[in-house]
């Protein structure tokens, strides 16, 4: 679903909210009203696509899948201007801005708005600045085509002594995330015997580091790719530090929403090339 969506990367967005949701249960009781969930992210540099508003599962129900809310009036507020969402015409329970006059840069300050059944719903954000001096140790990997039930593409041992170093500075100990994306139109497998392997994108976990290591094992592709360095926001990062709980004592999520539950963050990205060539 979320392949449809911002191109730079989200899903991993989408795995933490998948936490964020399984703990909703140890705060709502049966009989309780659903609660409005908003996943609401924006991107430097990038339209407003990422809004999602959905409600909460009750207790006991035995859907899996949260009801999607299209009917809601949500506001972006920055500088003092009000800038209205619209309904994303492509996915239910999206909201998108459609103007070209709203512009997310590092270090704006936003508010929501949401009103929803006589309900004001409200979270604020700050953009962080973007990834500063990202490099790539070389803008080419040459690798071998291999079988997939080999000893490399089987899960045995894979020597990582060719790769690509992507590094940062990080001199405030943030986290960041690194997603790996094939950007070729019809690209060829690196895996002999899976000539239309679909797995054509790869996202870190986020991490306080300054380096990650691009290795055969996060490469299903040749041809070129993008390396995309994302630096996450406080408030995402706070949720990603109390997502895994456990199971014996779930803990209340955390919630940066006024009056509903969910999460309002920002990210900022740099982005490099390189090439992944076939070594004969």
């Amino acid at each position: 679903m979320l392949l449809k969506k911002n191109k730079l990367g989200h899903l991993l967005i989408f795995l933490i909210f998948i936490v964020f949701i399984s703990c909703e249960d140890t705060t709502i009781s049966e009989n309780e009203n659903e609660l409005l969930v908003v996943t609401a992210y924006l991107y430097e540099g990038q339209p407003v696509k990422n809004i999602q508003l959905t409600k909460t599962l009750s207790l006991g129900s035995e859907d899996t899948i949260a009801t999607a809310i299209t009917d809601a009036t949500i506001t972006l507020m920055k500088n003092g201007k009000s800038y209205l969402l619209e309904n994303d015409i492509d996915e239910e329970g999206y909201y998108v801005y459609n103007g070209f006059d709203l512009n997310v840069n590092s270090y704006d300050h936003f508010k929501i708005e949401i009103l929803f059944e006589d309900q004001v719903i409200s979270g604020e954000t700050e953009v962080p600045f973007k990834p500063q001096n990202m490099n790539l140790s070389k803008e080419i990997l040459e690798l071998e085509e291999l079988d997939s039930g080999g000893p490399f593409g089987g899960g045995g041992f894979i020597s990582d002594s060719n790769s690509i170093l992507i590094s940062w500075d990080n001199v405030d100990s943030t986290l960041y995330y690194v997603v790996i994306e094939n950007i070729e139109e019809n690209p060829e497998s690196i895996y002999s015997d899976l000539p239309f392997a679909i797995n054509r994108r790869f996202i870190s976990l986020p991490s306080a580091t300054r380096e990650y290591s691009i290795t055969r094992r996060i490469i299903t592709h040749y041809g070129r790719h993008f390396a995309i360095l994302y630096k996450v926001n406080q408030e995402y990062a706070d949720l990603y530090d109390t997502s895994e709980q456990d199971s014996r004592n779930l803990n209340e999520p955390l919630s940066n929403i006024s009056n509903g539950l969910g999460i309002f963050s920002a990210f900022a990205s740099d982005t490099l090339s390189f090439e992944v060539i076939k070594d004969n």
